[in-house]
């Protein structure tokens, strides 16, 4: 394999690995917005439900209210009777009057429920704001953190894809073939260097006839034991 050929194919496998490694990074600081933003969504979501049936209880405390207020009016007005009324009348209107305060009774018990009830909503409205001010402020922190990152990486990726491009259009059809098969295996190093009788990425040792092929520039030869695509540099150079 000619040095210029070796060299092309461990620029490309570099440039495979740097891109590998940099998509995720990008990856992970997507996910991790994304993360933010889904929980900023459903935080949302779950205060409006809240403050739709806080106002909920909101109208129908004021119903009850308004319905207290008359059945109160009404047993004021069955007590001032008694005054106007025989003792037979009395005691009919008196029957009203127990059956009305118990009646009332009810409703003041409900009304204190309703009560209760609008306050437990109040807290869980109250505490779902500040969880949504919380989680907008960190998402917006990560978003202010990793702009230019993201942008910068996105600049790395164009150029590591032109790289890559130049590297791959100066192989021909069936080297290209063959290292984009290893590199779906293995896509950060696709390429093994050959060195003291072994592949230098899973160190085992090789045959002798398929070491001499390689060092006599033979293409196309894959590791035996791991399948990477090797390449034969002296033991003397330095191999990126």
């Amino acid at each position: 394999m000619s040095k210029q050929l070796t060299d092309t194919l461990i620029k490309l496998s570099k440039a495979d690995r740097e891109m590998n490694e940099i998509v995720s990074e990008r990856d992970q600081i997507l996910e991790s917005r994304d993360h933010l933003q889904k929980a900023v969504d459903k935080c949302q979501n779950e205060l409006e439900g809240c403050q739709v049936r806080l106002d909920a209880r909101h109208v129908q405390q004021e119903e009850e209210s308004i319905r207290l207020k008359t059945e109160e009016m009404r047993l004021v007005e069955q007590r001032k009777q008694l005054t106007t009324l025989g003792s037979k009348s009395a005691k009919l209107v008196e029957r009203q009057i127990e059956l009305a305060s118990q009646t009332l009774q009810q409703m003041e018990e409900k009304a204190v429920k309703a009560i209760e009830e609008v306050e437990v909503l109040e807290n869980e409205r109250d505490g779902l704001r500040d969880n949504l001010e919380e989680l907008n402020t960190r998402l917006k922190g990560e978003e202010e953190a990793n702009g230019e990152r993201l942008d910068a990486i996105e600049k790395e990726i164009e150029k590591l894809d032109k790289e890559r491009g130049g590297a791959l259009g100066k192989l021909d059809d069936r080297l290209k073939k063959l290292y984009s098969r290893v590199h779906v295996r293995y896509p950060e190093s696709a390429i093994a260097i050959a060195q003291k009788g072994s592949c230098r990425s899973c160190y085992r040792s090789l045959p002798s006839q398929l070491y001499n092929q390689l060092m006599s520039g033979s293409m196309s030869i894959q590791c035996p034991d791991c399948n990477r695509l090797l390449v034969y540099v002296a033991e003397d150079t330095a191999a990126g």
